[in-house]
């Protein structure tokens, strides 16, 4: 039986996150415009191209755990650490890297 760090525990999240989002976000109708600020994935599908992968990973975990905690967590300093520490850990693995970089490349194609 293979162990699940943590790390991979916090990919599989976002992984699962991602695509619920992505799910959802297909079910929405776009005729009628909200009045209100786009969710975080949202303005992230919106500029990815022009981001180079190490912001936009940056960007993608901190878009993810503002939309599954809130904009009051994404406005504390400490969210910020967070999300370094988050990329630091993804980045420190082959797997997990592998897997966020799949992750921008379906956040681009959904452009």
């Amino acid at each position: 039986m293979t162990r699940i760090t943590q790390a991979e525990q916090i990919l599989l999240l976002l992984r699962a996150h991602l695509q619920r989002t992505v799910r959802l976000r297909k079910k929405r109708t776009a005729t009628t415009p909200s009045p209100e600020r786009k969710a975080p994935l949202d303005r992230l599908v919106e500029v990815s191209e022009a981001q180079p992968n190490t912001v936009l990973a940056r960007a993608l975990v901190a878009g993810l755990l503002e939309e599954e905690f809130g904009a009051a967590l994404a406005a504390e300093p400490r969210f910020q650490a967070m999300v370094d520490e988050i990329v630091s850990v993804i980045e420190k693995r082959k797997e997990s890297r592998a897997l966020l970089n799949g992750a921008l490349t379906q956040l681009r194609n959904e452009k």
